[in-house]
């Protein structure tokens, strides 16, 4: 293959202009995954904050008592 050459028809050109629209095609789809895995993130955070909401009713304690026993277990660092 002849990489320098390229004959006058202008494909070349075409072919460059192809794949810039493609790269920025790709660059907004890539823009649109990403705020929708942000929004999904939000969703399961807003899940996992009423499933421990109704775990907390459920058992009956109040907030004050469950901080008192996770401090004293020493479950409140985050891993």
């Amino acid at each position: 293959m002849h990489y320098g050459k390229t004959k006058k028809t202008g494909k070349h050109i075409f072919g460059r202009a192809t794949g810039v629209c493609e790269i920025r095609t790709k660059e907004s789809d890539l823009k649109e995954l990403r705020h929708k895995a942000k929004e999904i993130q939000k969703e399961i955070e807003e899940k996992q904050k009423d499933e421990l909401f109704k775990a907390l009713v459920a058992s009956g304690k109040t907030i004050d008592e469950v901080m008192r026993f996770i401090k004293a277990t020493g479950e409140d660092k985050i891993e």
